[in-house]
């Protein structure tokens, strides 16, 4: 009888565990950059990526979370082609992305915007919104050739910034398709904030469609192939950073210290997501799955929990988040109105170029605080990860898989 030792060292499931280990861990850093937002004095008021204006371990906390969203999108469409590579496009499969795309659309829409606004009406649509939208769109892609999918992801990641240019100055209807579509920005009447317009999103999703079987190679030909491609990518993003001009929104600039350039030259554009932002991702992020992957113990096993778990984990830790955040404000005196609608009054302030009232007020908690306050929502979100992650071994619901 096999153990699960066994099973695990089969050679296809080990590589399937292996995505979900490196889906958990940048699972593991959103939770960070999210307890920063929340729980950081100055998070709200300052750009942690400014040369200059920065400290070091500021920077690296803030630049290491840039791999979150990019690995999510990819390991998004990857999984997709392995669906695809079992029985080729099905209706099945493409009626499921198109209804999971509308139902991670509602989720950002109303779940996460509660979650992250306590009392007020306020629409933050950020990853789950761009990762919906790229699967009803994939939903259609599904019945082309993977590789034409592929080309057509390097296409709009690298010329997505062109379509930003006829609508820079656009008002009206136009402005409201740009603030959805390519460009971010606040919804009207202050009723919320898109930061994660789909498009270049879709473009991340259709390269981990075309890319998804090299996963399914033998670990040392995948292994080469990953390697070859993030270096291809890497070399991609210096040239184009090298040139400062067409890959990014924000040229760097030439600092006075060997440090300032480096940090000027990393201070890639995530919003939108630029070509450079992803280029430099996506090559990082493959780096570390191949890292990740020879690595065993107990840390990697709630990474792994985290990863099978991604959509679950995803809404409770910004419940547990935001929970703590009012407990332990209310416990140091400060008023639990600059709590309850924490996203939403910090956002209204930021556009209308005022601070904050929970930045007035003096909230925050230094950098190691924040760390700390890191691995105690960790540590809660945790257990009812590995619960539902039990519960998903254990049923074969059909709504168990729209989490």
């Amino acid at each position: 009888m096999a153990t699960p030792d066994d099973v695990l060292m089969e050679p296809r499931r080990m590589r399937l565990t292996s995505l979900d280990t490196w889906r958990g861990l940048v699972i593991f850093l959103m939770v960070l950059d999210h307890v920063r937002d929340f729980f950081n004095r100055g998070a709200l008021t300052s750009t942690p990526t400014e040369a200059g204006h920065t400290t070091l371990l500021l920077y690296l906390t803030r630049w290491v979370t840039h791999l979150c969203a990019p690995t999510f999108l990819f390991l998004a469409g990857v999984g997709i082609r392995l669906q695809y590579e079992k029985h080729g496009p099905t209706w099945n499969l493409s009626r499921f992305l198109a209804m999971r795309g509308l139902w991670l659309v509602f989720l950002d829409l109303v779940v996460i915007s509660t979650l992250l606004s306590f009392g007020r009406v306020f629409f933050f649509i950020q990853v789950l919104y761009a990762t919906g939208m790229s699967m009803l769109v994939l939903s259609a892609l599904v019945w082309l050739r993977p590789r034409f999918v592929l080309v057509l992801g390097g296409a709009i990641v690298l010329l997505a910034p062109l379509a930003i240019r006829p609508l820079l100055h656009a008002t009206g209807a136009p402005l409201l398709f740009r603030t959805f579509t390519v460009l971010p920005g606040p919804l009207p009447a202050g009723s919320g904030i898109v930061l994660y317009p789909f498009v270049p999103w879709l473009g991340v999703m259709c390269l981990g469609f075309g890319y998804g079987h090299i996963f399914r190679l033998p670990p040392p030909i995948r292994d080469r192939i990953l390697a070859w491609t993030a270096a291809s990518l890497l070399a991609l993003f210096a040239l184009l950073r090298g040139i400062n001009g067409y890959g990014d929104l924000s040229p760097w600039k030439a600092g006075h210290t060997p440090l300032l350039n480096s940090e000027s030259f990393m201070d890639v554009t995530k919003y939108p997501a630029s070509p450079d932002y992803v280029l430099a991702t996506l090559g990082i992020s493959l780096l570390l799955f191949l890292g990740l992957e020879r690595l065993r113990g107990p840390f990697i096993r709630i990474l792994t929990t985290f990863g099978r778990t991604p959509l679950f984990t995803y809404i409770t830790h910004f419940f547990v988040m935001h929970c703590l955040q009012i407990a332990v404000g209310l416990a140091l005196g400060y008023p639990l109105r600059i709590f309850q609608s924490y996203i939403a009054n910090a956002s209204a302030a930021m556009f209308s170029g005022t601070v904050p009232e929970v930045e007035r007020l003096g909230w925050g908690f230094p950098l190691w605080g924040t760390y700390i306050v890191w691995l105690l929502v960790v540590a809660l979100v945790y257990p009812l990860s590995r619960w539902f992650e039990g519960v998903k071994q254990n049923r074969q619901d059909w709504w168990l898989r729209y989490l």
